[in-house]
């Protein structure tokens, strides 16, 4: 009787370690125990990248906050902010007066992707309030001629399309074959991530023309006081509205 018990207990013992060293049980507790908990998180979802979680158990654990601030992350991640809660309640108050920026952007910049000739699609934009300028670069061999172009920007939430924006541009130069546009066209509704927003080259006497690249700026919707700044660790900011 002992030494069927006893084969049966060999066998779940050598069942646990071959279990323990297959998932490595002794590596994870080793590093729960060399690391704190901090530098876990961090380790796991970025100190300032990414949800940038390890910034904003920094800035707690430093500041003792005790309200929530607003929290802004120039990255598109899941929402970061519950990792402040401590009541149970996951939000950033927009009323507070403190701002935490994560993976700050100065200068908000894509290139456009093309859906047709001259026909370009906008991603959605976080943290802007419209859109400063493009710069296009055309196809072919620079003639240095001037060229009226129209610009159009449409909206569309798969039902209807809404023209939003509609100017001409006249005698504009292609240095090198490229050009700077001035839109300064305000909106907040590049942010909406249901509406697909569209942009529209039109050269009016020139359809055969094609565009290599198409580059687009933004009014970037924050603009860091130095002043304010009340912590800051690479691109991700503590500051005081």
């Amino acid at each position: 009787m002992f030494f069927k018990n006893y084969d049966k207990l060999l066998l779940i013992l050598i069942l646990l370690l071959f279990l323990t060293q297959y998932t490595n049980f002794f590596k994870n507790l080793r590093n729960i125990y060399s690391n704190n908990y901090e530098k876990r998180i961090a380790s796991i979802y970025g100190f300032c990248g990414g949800s940038s979680l390890g910034f904003l158990l920094y800035i707690q654990k430093k500041y003792r906050l005790e309200n929530y601030p607003e929290i802004v992350n120039y990255k598109i991640v899941p929402i970061s902010k519950w990792i402040l809660d401590l009541d149970g309640k996951s939000k950033s108050k927009k009323n507070s007066s403190y701002l935490m920026l994560l993976n700050y952007q100065d200068n908000l910049k894509v290139n456009l992707e093309s859906i047709s000739k001259n026909f370009y699609l906008i991603p959605n934009q976080e943290n802007n309030s419209g859109i400063k300028n493009i710069k296009i670069k055309l196809e072919g061999k620079d003639n240095n001629m001037p060229y009226d172009i129209n610009i159009q920007l449409m909206q569309s939430n798969f039902k209807h399309k809404k023209i939003i924006y509609n100017k001409d541009f006249n005698k504009i130069y292609f240095k090198n074959n490229e050009a700077d546009l001035d839109l300064d066209f305000n909106t907040s509704t590049l942010q909406d991530r249901v509406l697909r927003t569209y942009i529209l080259i039109d050269f009016k006497s020139a359809y055969s023309l094609e565009i290599a690249n198409i580059s687009m700026f933004f009014f970037n919707k924050y603009k860091i006081n130095k002043e304010k700044i009340i912590d800051q660790i690479n691109n991700c900011y503590f500051l005081r509205k």
